[in-house]
Parts: structure tokens; sequence; C-alpha cells
């Protein structure tokens, strides 16, 4: 259990405690986590000017930039390093408002728990599908953390970018009060931080392009149509005057706060708000931030029920396991299998993570390879047999030995295939050539009631 620290010096209690070990550039984990939840807090309340952070765990330069700010502001050793003195300032800036209340009652809430705590939490979390996502599943408010609970809390997690575990911690506790007891209306996603400016490049601007395109067709005839390419230039400054003027902000011609809250809140008013949007870039090899994050954990979402869908690390970074995730759910869904996230791939792993949380199973369209699978073969085929065969016989409890999905034609799956066929009354040869493909395809999706 952990400890209570005195700060004699600031005569205040500390909780949670320092670590013991510091933490800087390269640090993960929940300690990382809890000082990017307290920022942003500390962001929103006192200093504005602190970079918003995405709480992955993760500490990189951003967050090390945010620490910088946060020491220069209150006088601190500005070294980037959460130390025991920094630590403490966070945590008692943080909880001078009060903290969070209810507090986290220090034990983590899953499935399986029970009581007053979890009751609370379905209650809060139904208040929050119901003012701000939509996308979270109703629960019964019954004190009995189930499958249904667990989904919820999934959603939540994956739309505050928080890591998708079900589980209530207390960054996940904290972030559902904190949530429930926000007034107004959400914005979402929030603003990055840096007003953008004439010369500013990037995926936020991309981002506000492609909302200022949607908002003239709905609201703004006169607003000219921008080409969404991710650079700020002076007619994309023109647009944002005109729109400052339609909507009475100060017309400057720059996205800082305020216009950009505006934007996202108007543009959400058309597409529904709640669910993130393709920001309006392709997110493809070498892409990073918050867009990448956000992806990361819906396909994550996806790969719990179509497991040939490797996991990957919600880090933000556009690696190869990233783009061998996107090409294995392209190659499920009907799409281009390039590995690219654009926009019909966004909206398509957005649908069928959403789906999901609503115990709607969506149907796969796999093509076949073109190639014979059998001993020996290796691949993302093998991938999909493996994983289908594993929902067929769960599903139909017929009793065989689960297979695992690691792309591997071995004697194992094999044996499976063979007793497959055997049931369907194929020719039982153990290899998977077009016709035992259609029907594993047929008894896959006849599972997705």
């Amino acid at each position: 259990m952990s400890s209570i620290n005195y700060d004699f010096q600031a005569n205040a209690v500390i909780y949670p405690p320092y670590p013991g070990t510091p933490l800087r550039r390269g640090s993960r984990g929940q300690n990382v986590a809890t000082m990017q939840t307290y920022l942003n807090s500390i962001r929103s309340k006192y200093y504005p000017q602190l970079p918003l952070l995405v709480v992955d765990g993760l500490f990189g330069a951003r967050t090390e930039q945010a620490v910088r700010t946060y020491q220069s502001i209150v006088g601190l050793n500005v070294d980037g390093v959460i130390g025991q003195q920094t630590w403490n300032s966070i945590v008692l800036k943080n909880n001078q408002g009060g903290g969070v209340n209810p507090p986290y009652p220090g034990v983590v809430l899953q499935r399986g728990s029970r009581g007053q705590n979890v009751l609370i939490m379905q209650q809060y979390l139904n208040s929050i599908r119901q003012r701000f996502y939509p996308t979270i599943p109703l629960i019964m408010t019954d004190g009995i953390f189930g499958v249904q609970t667990e989904r919820a809390v999934r959603e939540f997690q994956a739309l505050t970018h928080l890591i998708v575990d079900g589980k209530i911690g207390q960054q996940t506790w904290n972030a559902i009060v904190l949530k429930y007891q926000q007034g107004g209306e959400v914005v979402n996603p929030p603003f990055p931080g840096t007003v953008l400016e004439v010369g500013s490049t990037g995926s936020d601007v991309a981002r506000m392009q492609t909302y200022l395109n949607a908002i003239g067709d709905a609201f703004y005839p006169t607003l000219p149509k921008l080409t969404v390419d991710g650079i700020y230039g002076t007619a994309t400054a023109n647009v944002v005057k005109q729109y400052q003027l339609l909507n009475g902000l100060t017309v400057d011609g720059k996205i800082g706060e305020s216009t950009w809250n505006s934007i996202v809140l108007k543009y959400n008013s058309i597409s529904g708000g709640g669910e993130r949007v393709w920001p309006g870039y392709d997110l493809t090899y070498g892409v990073t931030g918050d867009d990448v994050s956000y992806m990361q954990a819906r396909l994550n979402q996806v790969a719990r029920f179509y497991t040939a869908i490797v996991v990957d690390s919600v880090d933000g970074i556009f690696g190869s396991q990233t783009e061998e995730s996107t090409r294995q759910f392209q190659l499920q869904f009907g799409l281009n299998p390039d590995g690219v996230i654009g926009e019909n791939t966004w909206n398509r792993i957005v649908n069928v993570a959403t789906n999901l949380n609503r115990n709607v199973y969506t149907r796969v369209t796999t093509a076949y390879g073109g190639n014979v699978l059998e001993v020996g073969s290796y691949g993302d085929q093998v991938r999909f047999v493996q994983s289908y065969l594993n929902r067929i016989n769960s599903y139909n409890m017929y009793g065989w030995p689960s297979l695992t999905v690691d792309g591997n034609y071995g004697s194992g799956t094999q044996n499976n295939v063979i007793r497959f066929q055997l049931l369907k009354g194929l020719n039982a040869d153990g290899k998977v050539g077009p016709n035992t493909w259609a029907a594993i395809l047929a008894a896959f999706n006849s599972t997705l009631i």
C-alpha cells in the first residue's frame, strides 16, 4: 500500500507520494501517466501556457517540455526532470482545488468487482454517455463489474486517450470523475497547446482545414474551400478571419484556443461529436502524434475479437507494427491493403470498433489469397484461418485444441482444418484451397449474431 508523505515546507500532505526515482525522458509507466494527468489538469485550471499532453505513460519530448514550462513558472530548477521537489509541487498544485471527489478508493475495479464504488462508476459512465460520448454502451447500475461495464470502460478509455485495459485504476477513476463533473460541451479533439498561424504546418492544420470546409458546406456557403494540405498559408488565414467574424471571435486569422474550440464544437454539431473523425491527412509510416495513438487504440480494440490482427503498442508512432495491423484490418474488411490509414480506413476502423462495444459484430470479406495453404505455409492468410477456426471452435463448443494465431501453418492448424473439413463434408486433406477457404469464412461469419 502506498504511504502518504508530508511536505513540511509546504505544510501539506503529498499524495500520491514521490515514487523514489526521478522521471525523465524515456521513463514510462503509471507514475508518468499520473504526472501527465496532473499537468493537464494544472494547465486547464492555472497555466494555459503548458502544452496539452497525451496521457500515455510515455515520458517523451512533449512531456519534458511541459515539465520545463511548469518548473519555470513556479520557480523550480528547470531541468525537465520530475524529481521529488517537482513531483511534490505538481501534486500540491493539482490538489489545490480539492482534487478528485469522490477520491480513488485505492483498489483497481475490474471484471468481478462488486460494491458501491462500482455502482458510482456505472452511474457516472451512463451520465457521461448521455452528455458527451453516445458510443459508450448503456450499463445496468447494479454494482457488479461485468462484461458490459468493462466494455463501457474500454470505450471511455479509447475516447479519452487512456490506456485501454477495461479496468478502473486511479488514472481512469480520476478521468471518469472529472468528466462526470465537467459542465458544458466537450471539445474533442482538444486544443493542441500551440497557436496555428501563417507558417504553421502539420496534422493540426490539416484537421482545421478539413473542419472549416465541412462547416462552410453546412453553415457558411460564402467561406472559400481550402486545399487540405496541412500548410497554414494566407488562404487558410483568410478563411479563419471570416469564420472568426461570423462567430464573434477576435479577428486575427490565427487559431488559438478560443477559435480552435469554436471550430471543433461547430464541426461536432455536424458530425454528432464524441467520436474522433478523420483528421484530413493520411496516417502512414513515420507519422507521429495523437491521431496515431487513437488509431492504435482502436485497432487494439478490434484485435481482441478479430485475433488475426497483431496487437500494437499505443505509442503514437506509426511504425512497421502499426502498418502491419492496419493491413491485416484492411484485408478483412474490403479495403485496399496498403497499410495506410486514409479516410475510408479510419472510418471503417472506428465503425467496427464502435460496433464491438455495442455487441454488434461486423462480417469479414477476407479474399482467398490464391495459393493453397498447407503445412509450411506462413503469413497473414494463415493467421486468418487460425483466427477464424478458433472462433468457430469456441462458438460451437466443438472442443478442438485452440490454435496459436502466429501465421505458421503447422500440424495443429492442419489437424483443425481436417476436423473442419470432415464436419462440412469437404475433402479432408488438411489443406486450405478456395473451397475450404470459402467454407471457413462462411462458418466464421455465421457466428457473428
